[in-house]
């Protein structure tokens, strides 16, 4: 298995891109599986000669020289996880946009694009042929140089001030929503309309989001120190330790314990792949 997960150099487009990796299985007897977890970033994975079966929260990639076509797969909006399974040896790119982010690169409104949490993804009549080539790339340096002009080619100037203070206010120990829609003078349906079409989750439910991955971050540290799940549960700004299991049940299905038994982080805990027996 490679792995690599490479940072955008340009100063603009770090403000929306949090980077890309490069994943391959490179041996026909590879086969593997791990789980993803929900996430606020708009991940976007692209692949070729891959042919791709999406179930309930399942997508099985296999490799497949007859499948000529770009298949590119976005996926965001999930709340419980989600297994992917790689049956045979596989090349995949996938951009990971922060929060927020991708709005920038698109016409319309995120909301606009979203068919269900996983779909398929052809957003510009240039996409296909330049994305089947990027990954028949196998220069790193220039795989990074043509994505960052590509997604700059694409950027468009938006204005999303009110968004970006109410995300900012959510970073703040036990701000209510209806606190937040107090301080941004609009009510609480029109933050969450605003939420749902540039987000695609309700501000609750970004917010339960956000905490959760940033305790994955946190972990890394707590883990550095030896600190128990206790200074982990403050850190990461939960009422309790019953809060934070209640919410990794409810993202995760499993307890903070199992949870972090078998998961796998890169980026410093902010790429999470669970890996089950």
């Amino acid at each position: 298995m490679y792995f690599k997960f490479i940072r955008p150099k340009n100063e603009l487009l770090k403000k929306y891109l949090e980077g890309f990796y490069i994943f391959e299985t490179e041996r026909e007897e590879d086969a593997m599986g791990y789980l993803v977890f929900p996430s606020n970033h708009v991940v976007i994975s692209i692949y070729k000669n891959t042919a791709l079966q999406i179930g309930e929260r399942r997508v099985a990639v296999k490799s497949d020289p007859s499948q000529k076509k770009l298949l590119s797969l976005a996926t965001f909006g999930f709340q419980q996880p989600i297994t992917f399974a790689y049956q045979h040896p596989i090349r995949e790119i996938a951009f990971c946009f922060k929060p927020l982010g991708f709005n920038h690169f698109l016409e319309n409104d995120l909301k606009h694009y979203a068919e269900n949490e996983m779909f398929s993804f052809l957003p510009f009549s240039d996409y296909e042929q330049e994305m089947i080539s990027l990954l028949e790339e196998r220069d790193e340096d220039k795989i990074q140089q043509r994505i960052e002009n590509y997604w700059l080619s694409k950027y468009v100037e938006k204005d999303f001030a009110l968004l970006e203070k109410a995300l900012e206010l959510m970073e703040q120990p036990h701000t209510t929503i209806h606190q937040i829609a107090d301080e941004l003078s609009i009510s609480r349906q029109h933050m969450s309309r605003v939420f749902n079409a540039h987000l695609c989750k309700s501000p609750s439910l970004f917010r339960k989001i956000a905490r959760f991955r940033q305790t994955l971050q946190n972990r890394v540290e707590n883990v550095k120190k030896q600190d128990s799940l206790t200074s982990l549960t403050y850190e990461s700004l939960f009422y309790d330790q019953s809060h934070l299991i209640k919410d990794f049940k409810a993202l995760t299905g499993m307890s903070p314990q199992k949870f972090f038994s078998k998961n796998q982080s890169f980026e410093n805990g902010r790429i999470n792949w669970f890996f089950p027996d």
